[in-house]
């Protein structure tokens, strides 16, 4: 039981857990504290840390970042004895929050972690150490039951928060876009982390205009930018966009619009999915990450929608493979293709929804409560 009056603490280190925190810290009266963005912020929880850009991929981006994770790690903890929190809410952020649930559970708190390490992908043997960092797990896809089941923590799925977005309807979208019913609109999301950006945004842009000048209807192209990207990114990447006179957008709103999508991997490339926007999936990392993560994983996808259907239904360039002439092939055959595409899409929604139950924020919101009464 939490201390009467206590709040709970809340835990979110990257866009799309800062969103996934938000919708269930807006359904629960008990004060939150922690670390998130501006959608945890918008949602009314007191932010101690304010940081997005401190998840990494790889050993490399992590000692870039060690500073800034000791001091984020320092403040929570210090912020939980103060309030005297006994609960707390984590969301992905896997290595930090692995960290930080061990200790806060050491010290008498009960954790509740939504969305933790992907075991299935890659390392399923951790699985029996990152037990220790929760109480309770809620996940994403039934396929992650089975990974959980034999440890001690209390397992829940609860389905992805994807199902939770709500769109304008496509064809308000695409006119207040200005795309006429001919025009083939291109998405590009080259990612919510700087250096993701960094690494993925130019061979996109250079692939919208190897389209351009191959198509007789050149297709509309639009940069969406994440929010948690940081301001010296956000100047550099309009930049970009702005000599290739492509149109920069904030955000994912407008995402039905579009009829395909240059995704970096993550989970907007399910996102797109679900919207039914075919993506075109790409990564690309230092070489030294690369190296780990083929040693590591024990799925033959990185995209999230083809790991979900177990094939390889959506595009999936990789490292060096992710060059503009690679990219431009890949996105004329789905654009040629789109409404086979747009058929795995659905098959995706299919698998990923929970016929009748509640959506993921409220079983999350109603687990958290059980403790917070």
């Amino acid at each position: 039981m939490a201390a009467p009056g206590a709040p709970y603490l809340v835990v979110a280190g990257e866009a799309s857990g800062d969103a996934m925190a938000a919708r269930v810290v807006g359904r629960l009266e008990q004060r939150a504290i922690g670390m998130g963005g501006p959608a945890l912020a918008a949602a009314g929880a007191e932010l101690v840390v304010r940081d997005l850009g401190l998840a990494s991929m790889g050993p490399i981006g992590a000692l870039r970042r060690a500073g800034r994770l000791g001091r984020a790690y320092a403040r929570l903890l210090s912020c939980a004895s103060t309030a005297r929190t006994r609960v707390a809410l984590l969301v992905g952020f896997s290595a930090f929050n692995a960290r930080l649930g061990r200790e806060l559970r050491r010290r008498g708190s009960r954790v509740l972690w939504y969305s933790p390490p992907q075991v299935w992908a890659w390392r399923s043997a951790r699985v029996s150490r990152l037990a220790h960092s929760c109480d309770r797990v809620a996940l994403l896809f039934p396929f992650e039951v089975a990974y959980w089941r034999p440890t001690a923590v209390d397992v829940e799925h609860v389905g992805h928060p994807g199902l939770e977005t709500r769109y304008e309807a496509r064809s308000e979208l695409r006119r207040q876009l200005g795309h006429q019913a001919r025009d083939r609109a291109i998405a590009l999301l080259p990612g919510s982390r700087d250096g993701e950006v960094r690494r993925t945004l130019e061979p996109m842009l250079a692939a919208a205009n190897l389209l351009a000048a191959r198509g007789a209807v050149p297709p509309r192209c639009s940069l969406l930018l994440a929010e948690s990207l940081s301001q010296d990114v956000q100047r550099w990447a309009r930049t970009l966009a702005q000599r290739a006179r492509i149109r920069v957008l904030t955000g994912c709103a407008s995402l039905p619009a579009f009829d395909a999508a240059f995704a970096t991997s993550g989970t907007v490339t399910l996102e797109c999915a679900l919207a039914e926007v075919p993506p075109v999936i790409v990564y690309r990392t230092d070489p030294l990450t690369g190296w780990l993560a083929r040693q590591l994983l024990e799925t033959p996808y990185v995209g999230l929608p083809n790991a979900i259907l177990g094939r390889p239904a959506f595009p999936e360039l990789l490292q060096s493979r992710m060059n503009a002439a690679t990219l431009a092939a890949e996105m004329q055959h789905v654009l040629t293709e789109r409404e086979r595409y747009r058929e795995d899409c659905l098959a995706v929604r299919a698998r990923t929804q929970r016929p009748g139950a509640a959506l993921p924020s409220e079983r999350v919101a109603g687990l958290l409560e059980s403790w917070l009464r």
